[in-house]
């Protein structure tokens, strides 16, 4: 069974959050997204009052989340057009880490999404799931311990992470390439750090990022893959996140490929993601491959960057890979009919494969319908984590353990 998560202007049903705690979050996304914005243009992408945007308004501004800017406002409307807002980058910290193969790498950063300190884990092995926790716990408390030296003021985190998701309970229900099940991640970090964390799917992550802040902001309808050692998928629906009741969906990896491949159980990920071109490199089928998640992280990237400088194996192996994801595309689009779809990840990046990609969706174009636009992210996993950790605590609606910093102005 599929459910949509709420539209980022709506209140979701049993929500016990206030009215004045939802307009509050309206008027931080629009100063969010349109900084430098006018108090008049808040008022008319809210749909509030001018008198009610003023209130929240000085509210932020008192709390020190926002700020009036020299900039002038992005609209010259009627109204106060010489005063703009926008969002206070020393008005709280965030903690953000990205968990996957490439990089874990936890981050401390401002408002603005600026990085002012990063903290390596090199964890060589991702399999262990208690010792890796006890890794993001260590790394995280040294940032902790920065923002006390420096008396800032933490607002909390977010965890991106490769795999089945639960938001809401902040666990880990399955990742595939970590070998993780049912791994209460969120309270985990909040027991050990007694600070709020958010935890998200790491392609929800990417398109959260993507609409909101990058190449597709202001989109309603996204279809995103990232393209890694597996491939994830997310699709932001009219204005929302789609979920699954068991929170599988996006995991697109296991799904078995319909097109004939040598043999017909293999899957999405044993053709077209980065593990099974690094297994076809190696000559073995993908499901043999015994290299750790590091390694085979380390030695796709060696192929991508093989296969982007010269006429070599690796450029057909992973023009191959590519294609084969073309044609899965094709049929998620049919059916959904995305106005962009955006592909991320180290494969994205790889011009063969992107580009074979690209060509076979185009081959495959049906007469008479509109063609979505085919973007490439230039969002990193550490940027989109931050962002989301900036969507969570200064948007999301409270809920439970996740209350977002709008929370104490009250």
């Amino acid at each position: 069974m599929i459910r949509w998560s709420a539209a980022p202007n709506a209140t979701p049903p049993g929500n016990t959050e206030t009215m004045g705690g939802a307009n509050r979050r309206l008027v931080m996304k629009t100063i969010l997204t349109r900084q430098p914005v006018s108090r008049t243009v808040i008022a008319h992408d809210t749909g509030l009052t001018a008198a009610t945007v003023s209130r929240i308004t000085r509210e932020l501004i008192t709390a020190g989340i926002v700020r009036e800017s020299g900039a002038p406002p992005k609209s010259r409307g009627p109204g106060r057009r010489f005063v703009s807002l926008e969002v206070n980058p020393n008005g709280g910290y965030l903690l953000g880490l990205s968990l996957n193969a490439f990089q874990q790498q936890a981050t401390l950063t401002d408002l603005s999404n600026t990085m002012l300190r990063q903290t390596a884990l090199d964890i060589k092995d991702l399999t262990d799931a208690d010792t890796v926790i006890d890794n993001i716990i260590a790394a995280m408390r040294e940032l902790i311990d920065e923002c006390r030296r420096r008396k800032l003021n933490l607002i909390g985190g977010a965890v991106a992470i490769t795999g089945a998701i639960d938001p809401v309970g902040g666990v880990v229900r399955y990742a595939p390439a970590l070998e993780w099940r049912d791994i209460a991640l969120r309270a985990r970090l909040e027991e050990a750090l007694e600070t709020p964390f958010a935890v998200e799917s790491l392609p929800n992550a990417l398109n959260l990022a993507e609409t909101r802040f990058g190449v597709a902001v202001g989109a309603r309808n996204v279809l995103l893959f990232n393209c890694a050692l597996g491939v994830g998928a997310s699709l932001y629906l009219d204005g929302g996140l789609v979920r699954s009741t068991d929170d599988t969906a996006g995991v697109a990896g296991n799904i078995r490929f319909p097109f004939g491949p040598p043999r017909h159980d293999m899957t999405l990920d044993d053709i077209t993601a980065g593990r099974a071109i690094v297994a076809e490199i190696e000559r073995c089928d993908p499901r043999d491959l015994s290299l750790s998640p590091h390694e085979t992280a380390r030695r796709l990237l060696q192929a991508i960057k093989k296969a982007d400088m010269e006429a070599c194996v690796e450029r057909e192996i992973t023009r191959r890979a590519g294609r084969a994801l073309g044609n899965i595309v094709a049929l998620y689009a049919g059916l959904i009919h995305p106005r962009q779809i955006i592909f991320a990840g180290p494969l994205a990046n790889c011009r063969a494969y992107f580009n074979a990609v690209c060509q076979t969706l185009h081959s495959l174009r049906m007469p008479d319908s509109v063609f979505p636009e085919l973007l490439r992210s230039a969002m990193s996993y550490r940027d989109a984590t931050r962002w989301l950790a900036i969507h969570q605590h200064l948007v999301a609606a409270d809920r439970g353990p996740g209350r977002t910093a709008l929370a104490a102005i009250a």
